[in-house]
């Protein structure tokens, strides 16, 4: 009876541990310091390394993505970068100065590991506000929000999105870029491949109670012997 309630605390912990939801939706003013609360609950996260050939302010540290799908009129996708320092968008180009510094992500929706179909999304963030196309390059219509200030945070409201496509399916994988307009190069995050994202809550949930399952199917299958 013991090791069958240790296995179902077990079970359960890792269940809710994952399916923690974000305490809030995100506010979107550049000013997330710390993430503790905000940005917790995220289904997307992805860490990059300090490189020391990339000025700080332009050297991805970390990448979260919460999607809000609760029925109000906050729905959407919400996307902070973390920058090894401050980001700025100060172009680092010495000849054409005037090129903008751009966060760019590619969101793959239909998981071919390609970014060209209608329900794909660019999204391009610069000085100038942030735009979103689908993977044709065409133009989609809505009103996203961004700030820029001691990290970066996007907004990409649901109904830009192919289908108004929340909540996010597994086989959704993103990557994100950061131009800074010249040398030193760029940065990527992940340098390779795509993210994905983590465990829905009620995908946790699912999981945590089928290890549980399993569990006592085996314990029916092949009693303890009582000595």
């Amino acid at each position: 009876m013991r090791r069958w309630m240790a296995v179902l605390g077990v079970g359960l912990a890792a269940a809710v541990a994952v399916a923690s939801p974000a305490w809030a939706v995100p506010t979107i003013d550049g000013s997330a310091t710390t993430f503790a609360g905000e940005w917790d609950g995220f289904i997307l996260q992805a860490f990059d390394p300090d490189e020391v050939a990339i000025p700080d302010g332009y050297d991805f540290s970390e990448l979260r993505i919460i999607q809000e799908a609760s029925g109000g009129a906050s729905d959407g996708l919400y996307v902070l970068f973390d920058l090894h320092g401050v980001p700025t968008f100060t172009s680092l180009d010495p000849i054409f100065p005037f090129d903008p510094v751009t966060y760019s992500i590619g969101m793959d929706f239909d998981g071919d590991g390609l970014f060209t179909s209608a329900v794909d999304r660019s999204i391009v963030y610069t000085s100038s506000g942030v735009l979103v196309f689908d993977g044709t390059g065409t133009p989609i219509v809505g009103a996203p929000g961004s700030a820029l200030g001691s990290v970066v945070e996007l907004y990409i409201p649901k109904s830009m999105l192919a289908g108004g496509a929340l909540p996010v399916s597994g086989t959704f994988g993103m990557f994100a870029s950061l131009d800074n307009g010249g040398a030193p190069p760029d940065d990527f995050i992940p340098d390779f491949d795509l993210v994905h994202p983590i465990p829905e809550p009620g995908s946790a949930l699912l999981f945590g109670f089928g290890l549980m399952g399993a569990f006592l199917r085996r314990q029916r299958r092949y009693p303890s012997t009582v000595a």
